[in-house]
């Protein structure tokens, strides 16, 4: 199941242009909480979270 929310990381010293998409959640929350652990896991690069708008990723709330 596709999430809302994307966490992108790139090596700081490459060019943004090598993002890696290193998943997707259902909340905001969540991606942060797996952001603050590759932040520890992976020093030399830099993160932030995407709000996803394609239709396709985004949840659907019944």
């Amino acid at each position: 199941m596709q999430g809302k929310y994307h966490v992108i990381g790139w090596k700081e010293r490459e060019e943004a242009g090598r993002r890696k998409d290193f998943g997707n959640f259902p909340s905001r929350e969540e991606a942060g909480k797996f952001l603050h652990a590759a932040e520890g896991e992976h020093p030399d690069w830099a993160f932030e979270i995407e709000e996803c708008s394609h239709p396709e990723h985004v949840l659907h709330q019944e």
